[in-house]
């Protein structure tokens, strides 16, 4: 982030424009981080519920073969 807020008079344009840049930069950065631990925490949790539907169908097919 910007550490200097207050542009003083002899701050120029092109100086805030690479403020902006950084910053924009800078917080794209940050968004494909995020969304790169949302995908790993997606992909855990379907791992997990992938694991408790193979529970649930062994489940029911030794269930079926019992009543059968």
């Amino acid at each position: 982030m910007a550490t200097n807020l207050h542009s003083g008079p002899d701050s120029g344009v092109g100086e805030l424009v690479a403020g902006i840049v950084h910053d924009a930069q800078e917080l794209i950065g940050q968004q494909l981080a995020l969304f790169k631990q949302e995908v790993r925490q997606d992909l855990r949790r379907a791992r997990d519920g992938a694991g408790f539907m193979a529970a649930a169908a062994g489940a029911c097919l030794i269930g079926s073969l019992l009543l059968s």
